[in-house]
């Protein structure tokens, strides 16, 4: 199986409440990110030399700059 793996920075974080905030993402390429409402996207972190996958449903629009998540 083959993975396709985008890299993604983060580009702000907006703090919603004190313990909730959202991250609108970009590609590292500076390329357009195609996804439809509704989609989620896995993210995978590596922490302390361990791999730790997470998927997280994107709170932006398909017409915005930037991934969204929350």
């Amino acid at each position: 199986m083959t993975e396709n793996i985008l890299k993604l920075k983060v580009e702000r974080i907006k703090w919603e409440t004190p313990d909730t905030a959202t991250f609108y993402l970009s590609s590292t390429k500076g390329e357009a990110i195609p996804y439809t409402a509704g989609q989620f996207i896995p993210l995978i972190f590596n922490h302390r030399q361990e791999e730790i996958r997470r998927s997280y449903s994107l709170s932006s629009s398909p017409d915005e700059a930037y991934l969204a998540i929350t």
